[in-house]
């Protein structure tokens, strides 16, 4: 397993780089001049240009789930079903999207986008957490169907009403010998083909619990154990609703990590089999006449398809026959259109795949967004550039003014060539099933002085890297990622951070969370080499540590997810501390510290600096409310930026990147009541 994994990583990376670069929306072109709209405090960044086009996504959720592709307004291009379920940290000032929501299909861009409308809530029987829920049309009815290991349950859609019920019109039992993860079915008259993708084996965290032991072993093998994945074959008979006898129609390890399965016929039967995909993205085809010959999806160039997004649904479109389909994950949904090619072993080859839009909308960055505000077009205008957990960097050109912004469709940024990505690989914090996981947290920054924005940025992994900017203020052209150096060796800290830098008398520093999770401040010095120049100290003397409430116990995985930003928040002339936190991350300690010590909250605070720039002494930490109440906004991790969007005659406002993958505004005035534990 381990040598598949490590083999498979750099030619995996270099795919997901492949495919990302043609998902890059066409810059949208504004007409002059444009007229952002007035921000509201407390609320996401509106999309502005083409009536709010954004990546379709449902408020403020990190993974809304996909349950049905079906043309009920249109015969031209399917309506949408999604699931949502709301992050129970998660309270914004509106309402989440919780339950089933329905989207109307409204066009087909020029680069042949799906565009939708808005969502409309519809009842339904399910819980919001349900993901194995599928929508199918027999006859003239509307069905959802709902498959597990031991029930199904059926329910139909009353387009009267524009409801599902809230009780299921069926329940039967079922007895799958695996865990079913995702289903499909086809319906052929009185009975329906189903396809089941299973798992044979349970993902493992080693059971360790000292710190002194690690994750992987000497050899450097995971100790745990990675899902695997086995395709099942049935009939179900659409009368009495039972089950033929279930076969296997792959091998016990068809696909690591399975996660979703969507059958796919083209409309000359060419093709008939089923597309299954995993976590990392990978996605498959499995032909039923010949199930051996299961082999990768390939696009018009040749290459082996990987899903710009973590996938959690796979979804065909279920229009008649059609070998079209539809993912949804992490970073966002996505169209592919099927060529009507093979390659010379039977696989599919599918066309570019397309960002799928909404009208309307706020702009979207994908999930657990950390964001950096800059101009980084050389305008005058300031924009945002976004780092996400599926480990890209996107570009939200700003084509309106500081004041009143007008944000466009994000661009991927590309580095040496390729589209900026990061995965994590096989060696990951929580184990290998969060291989694919790159947590990009990227800080806009003039890192060599020659007038250019660079990027310097760190990510799932612990190390540091810049990558240069060696074209124009207004033209911007990055090169190949370089790490960050001390002393020959990388500059390492802890996973999932975002540095803090600032130029201070024409030296640059660099501040970042330590292996031992204290800040920690460095100078830029020849090439990307930096010198340690110490801890950062409280007024008191002390240290400033960021551990996890639960520091003391064995978990990785809630270290780190630091995100720092150096800027003048007070107007008092020096530099201040801004950080967004975990939920259970504590400043400046563990037992006494914010926010993790005392409620989660806003999840921003910030330290006021009573030192100088030249020797940054920090106050204790101040917890930010938004009009006297904690605003929460998700439980992974936040990044807190400062920003000239809005009015700024009191100052700078704050700009606050959440797990749902949306940008939070706030203006200052709203947080004046600063709490202040000690």
């Amino acid at each position: 397993m381990y040598q598949y994994m490590k083999q498979t990583k750099p030619i995996l990376c270099s795919l997901l780089l492949l495919l990302a670069g043609s998902l890059c929306p066409t810059r949208l072109v504004a007409q002059e001049p444009v007229v952002g709209r007035p921000l509201v405090s407390g609320a996401a960044l509106p999309a502005t240009l083409n009536d709010g086009l954004a990546q379709l996504s449902c408020d403020f959720v990190i993974t809304p789930s996909l349950i049905g592709s079906v043309n009920i307004s249109s015969e031209e291009f399917p309506d949408l079903f999604v699931n949502c379920s709301s992050n129970k940290n998660n309270k914004p000032v509106r309402k989440p999207f919780i339950g089933c929501y329905y989207f109307k299909f409204k066009e087909l861009g020029p680069d042949n986008n799906p565009i939708y409308y808005p969502a409309e809530k519809v009842e339904a029987p399910w819980s919001p957490e349900n993901g194995n829920v599928k929508l199918y049309r027999i006859g003239d009815m509307l069905y959802a169907f709902s498959i597990t290991s031991k029930k199904l349950h059926i329910a139909y859609w009353d387009e009267t009403l524009r409801s599902f019920g809230k009780e299921w019109m069926y329940e039967g039992d079922v007895n799958v010998p695996m865990t079913v993860v995702d289903f499909d079915l086809v319906p052929q008259g009185s009975s329906a083909t189903v396809v089941l993708m299973c798992r044979n084996k349970r993902s493992r965290e080693p059971k360790i619990k000292s710190p002194a032991q690690a994750e992987y072993d000497s050899a450097g093998i995971y100790r745990g154990d990675i899902a695997e994945g086995q395709v099942l074959y049935t009939k179900l008979n659409l009368v009495e609703f039972t089950f033929s006898r279930f076969i296997a129609l792959t091998p016990p390890k068809a696909i690591l990590t399975p996660r979703a399965i969507t059958a796919v016929q083209s409309p000359d039967g060419a093709l008939s089999g089923c597309v299954i995909g995993n976590k990392n993205g990978a996605l498959k085809y499995i032909p039923f006449t010949n199930p051996s010959a299961m082999d990768y999806i390939r696009n018009e160039s040749g290459e082996v398809i990987t899903n710009h997004c973590l996938i959690a649904d796979v979804l065909s479109l279920k229009a008649g026959a059609s070998a079209d389909f539809f993912t949804s994950g992490e970073g966002g949904m996505t169209y592919y259109q099927f060529s009507g090619k093979f390659t010379p072993s039977g696989a599919p080859i599918y066309k570019e795949p397309k960002m799928v839009l909404h009208v309307q909308n706020d702009i979207h960055a994908g999930s657990l967004v950390s964001q950096s505000v800059a101009d980084w077009d050389g305008d005058g205008v300031v924009d945002i550039v976004a780092g996400n957990s599926a480990g890209h960097i996107m570009f939200f050109k700003n084509y309106g003014t500081n004041s009143l912004p007008a944000f466009g469709l994000g661009e991927y940024i590309k580095a040496g060539g390729r589209i900026l990505a990061e995965r994590a690989g096989y060696y990951e914090s929580q184990g290998p099933e969060e291989s694919a996981w790159g947590y990009m947290g990227p800080t806009v920054f003039d890192w060599d002085g020659n007038g250019t924005q660079d990027i310097v940025y760190s990510y799932n992994d612990v190390i540091y890297k810049v990558v240069r900017n060696v074209g124009t203020p207004q033209e911007p052209l990055l090169t190949e990622p370089e790490t960050i150096m001390i002393d020959g060796v990388e500059l390492a800290g802890v996973w999932r951070c975002r540095p803090g830098l600032v130029r201070v008398g024409g030296k640059v520093m660099m501040l970042i969370a330590d292996e031992n999770e204290a800040l920690h401040l460095y100078e830029k010095s020849v090439g990307n080499n930096v010198i340690d120049r110490g801890l950062v100290r409280l007024k008191d003397g002390k240290i400033i540590t960021g551990h996890s409430t639960n520091f003391g116990e064995r978990h990785y995985g809630m270290n780190g997810r630091k995100k720092l930003e150096l800027a003048d928040w007070d107007g008092d002339g020096d530099v201040d501390l801004l950080i967004g936190c975990a939920r259970q991350g504590s400043f400046p300690s563990p037992e006494l510290g914010l926010p993790g010590s005392r409620g989660r909250g806003l999840q921003a605070i910030w330290l006021e600096n009573v030192g100088s720039n030249e020797q940054m002494v920090f106050d204790y930490p101040r917890q930010f409310t938004f009009r006297g109440v904690p605003y929460y906004v998700g439980g992974h991790e936040t990044t807190v930026t400062t920003c000239p969007f809005g009015d700024t005659t009191g100052g700078v406002n704050l700009l606050v990147g959440v797990e749902c993958g949306r940008f939070v505004f706030f203006e200052r005035e709203d947080l004046k009541d600063v709490s202040l534990w000690y």
